[in-house]
């Protein structure tokens, strides 16, 4: 006893069809596609053994005439029927074709699965502008209540030239502080709508301006940073901009870096590039993280650790003011080795 198979078209899947015996033929043939074995698996153990077999949702590969591949997904039974003796006279199968409905199916957890993740955006999103709304208040309101006392003590000392003098020094200093919170917000919004930052260029020697940054940022956080340049480098780019994104680099090399250790800044220019590197040890900065680091409000996880308040801007605005000069920023940060920023730009314009 032996079984063939007919088998619906693949234009028009007929939801029934039916398996009949034919005499001296074997139930899986030789000429047996390659891609249906298990279907003719299924059917050769359910004349073997009389156990029905239903199969949902399927995956069937099919060649269409043109030679593409298609995927079908087929519901499928396999029922023996038996003749008057009991024994298997053949197998029905009830063949029917789900390809849409799975289809269907598909596209509404892909877009479930959207929503989430956009919901889930959104959340964290939400977070981070509190926390850096929070942030921002506490910052701003330091310099500006330094300020107020300041401007009360001036009226207090209106007879003292030396002490007038140093609280219009305080006030000055607390105002340009604000100041500079204020243009890093409204920068950092230029780059979250996709806008380069405004860059005033011209001729710039980077030794000097390197040289100058940190000894600003020495007397701030002490004896703390190395300079190291094998030569004069020289190019057009814009002074303020490239004294930022030192500010930033070393005050972050100072904050999150290792206690009493130095931070070197590197300068070199060799294949018509110019290179800054800022190099601290200490914690490594997570290798997940590495990726989302200059997004705005964005603090790495030792930032979050180490105690110290930050809006999480200051690496977008490093990379926004690379990339107004035509160049680019990248991080790489070990156990080993420590973390390194390294800034990449051309000569000039």
């Amino acid at each position: 006893m032996a079984a063939t198979v007919v088998e619906p078209s693949t234009s028009d899947l007929s939801p029934c069809a039916f398996y009949a015996p034919l005499p001296g033929r074997p139930v899986l043939q030789p000429t047996d596609r390659a891609e249906e074995p298990k279907f003719f698996k299924i059917l050769d153990d359910v004349y073997q053994t009389g156990i029905p077999h239903i199969g949902k949702e399927l995956p069937f590969p099919r060649q269409l005439e043109n030679g593409e591949i298609t995927q079908l997904y087929l519901d499928i039974g396999y029922h023996p029927f038996r003749g008057s003796d009991g024994r298997i006279k053949g197998i029905l199968a009830l063949v029917h074709d789900v390809t849409d409905k799975v289809h269907a199916r598909q596209r509404v957890e892909e877009s479930e699965a959207a929503l989430r993740e956009s919901f889930s955006t959104l959340q964290e999103e939400r977070a981070l502008r509190e926390r850096f709304v929070s942030t921002l208040a506490h910052d701003l309101r330091t310099p500006l209540t330094a300020v107020r006392m300041s401007s009360q003590l001036l009226l207090r000392n209106a007879d003292d030239p030396a002490r007038l003098q140093k609280l219009a020094g305080r006030i000055a200093d607390n105002i340009d502080r604000a100041d500079e919170m204020i243009r890093d917000l409204l920068d950092a919004n230029r780059l979250k709508a996709g806008e380069k930052l405004p860059l005033e260029v011209g001729p710039c020697c980077l030794n000097e301006v390197a040289r100058q940054t940190l000894e600003e940022l020495s007397s701030i956080h002490g004896d703390r940073f190395v300079l190291q340049a094998s030569s004069t480098i020289e190019g057009i780019w814009s002074s303020s901009g490239i004294r930022r994104i030192l500010e930033n680099l070393c005050g972050n090399g100072v904050k999150y870096g290792a206690p009493r250790r130095s931070v070197t800044v590197s300068l070199a220019a060799e294949a018509g590039q110019v290179e800054i590197q800022v190099h601290n040890e200490g914690m490594p900065i997570p290798a997940v993280e590495l990726p989302h680091l200059f997004e705005p409000f964005r603090r790495s996880t030792t930032a979050r650790a180490s105690g110290e308040r930050g809006w999480g801007l200051g690496l977008t605005l490093v990379k926004g003011i690379a990339e107004a000069h035509g160049g680019t920023v990248s991080v790489q940060s070990s156990e080993a080795h420590g973390t390194v920023f390294t800034v990449r730009l051309s000569p000039g314009p």
